[in-house]
């Protein structure tokens, strides 16, 4: 069944494009020859812009690494310094330590040969008494 209405469809104004071109070319007319050196002068225009956007990203990107390559050199050497004086001063600490246990292991050494002196002396002492009542 065709359809009922046969009344052309009105068309609304538009900016013309390609397809209202092809519906009035004429087969017998001459194609407009397409501009290459434009489209590749645009292109290489195109691409320059890019190109040069690109370039300063690139440099805020380099100066960036610098910046942070600085920084990270800068905190590696503080570190290592600061972790040098954690080792000198616990190196010290424990020095101080060994010095005093030492002292104290010789003191008590001292004492206890006091002792073991005293002890003799006493058991010299006593010793003899025994064999003289005996």
């Amino acid at each position: 069944m065709a359809s009922e209405n046969t009344t052309p469809i009105k068309q609304t104004n538009h900016p013309p494009d390609d397809s209202d071109h092809e519906d009035s070319f004429d087969p017998k007319d001459e194609i407009n020859p397409f501009d290459w050196q434009d489209l590749e002068a645009r292109y290489l225009s195109a691409m320059a812009e890019c190109k040069a956007k690109e370039d300063v990203h690139l440099e805020e990107f380099e100066s960036l690494s610098q910046y942070f390559g600085f920084w990270a050199e800068t905190i590696s050497d503080h570190e290592q310094k600061r972790s040098h004086q954690r080792l000198k001063t616990q190196s010290a600490l424990v020095e101080r330590q060994e010095t005093e246990l030492e002292e104290r292991r010789t003191h008590y050494i001292k004492v206890v040969e006091a002792f073991q002196n005293a002890l003799n002396m006493l058991n010299n002492l006593s010793a003899p008494q025994h064999q003289h009542h005996a």
